[in-house]
């Protein structure tokens, strides 16, 4: 952009060619049904949505050689619920985020969100169990995403042998011991083991019943 006399400013390039802001509706998926979406929300994710490495190829390669031209540019990752994650320039990756709509914030200030979620989408986990074989080792990756609460990941009929949290080992195999949970403060993250012993229904749950009670729930279903 250049200034003239009057300082109305004008653009030196094809914003079609080189944007300096670039918005990516990254899923339609949402577990809510906001009357003001303008997204048309739908409760599952499309099959042509790019998945991980689609995603990261295109953020890393694709987009960053379109974009570092410029000196400055925005990237709004938006989709999915309530929060919008925003990215640039592309060299750093400064991230910050946005909260949604002043009734999306209202909930969240009195602590009266319409659901708590494992990945997005309430008790998607009990109607769709995740699977798992009788003494086989399962780890179970936790982030305490929030923006407000923490989380305490429990597993019920089992133990955890192994626990990992912020980088460091509390509990492994070879020591004695054994945990009931993850606890895990807001935007922590860490990760449980533990070997189902036989076949069978296995609840699990965040241990806040508010939280659990609203969605934050399922099952692994262990076969022989």
């Amino acid at each position: 952009m250049s200034a003239t006399a009057r300082g109305i400013r004008r653009q030196r390039h094809d914003a079609a060619e080189r944007p300096f802001i670039v918005i990516w509706e990254s899923t339609r998926a949402c577990p809510l049904t906001c009357r003001h979406c303008r997204a048309e929300a739908v409760p599952d994710r499309d099959p042509r949505e790019l998945g991980t490495a689609a995603a990261k190829d295109l953020l890393g390669v694709r987009m960053a050689e379109r974009t570092t031209r410029l000196a400055r540019w925005v990237l709004a990752l938006t989709g999915g619920g309530l929060l919008t994650a925003v990215a640039g320039p592309a060299a750093g990756w400064r991230p910050a985020v946005a909260l949604g709509s002043t009734a999306q914030v209202t909930k969240l200030r009195q602590e009266t969100p319409d659901a708590w979620v494992f990945n997005g989408i309430a008790a998607q986990y009990a109607k769709r169990p995740l699977k798992a074989a009788a003494g086989e080792r399962v780890r179970f990756w936790v982030v305490a995403a929030g923006p407000s609460d923490g989380i305490a990941f429990h597993l019920v009929g089992t133990v955890f042998d192994t626990l990992y949290k912020e980088g460091a080992h509390l509990l492994k195999p070879d020591k004695a011991g054994g945990a009931q949970v993850l606890d895990l403060a807001t935007a922590q993250g860490g990760f449980v083991e533990t070997t189902f012993p036989e076949a069978g229904h296995y609840a699990f749950v965040d241990h806040d019943t508010r939280h659990a009670d609203a969605g934050a729930h399922g099952m692994v279903e262990v076969s022989d």
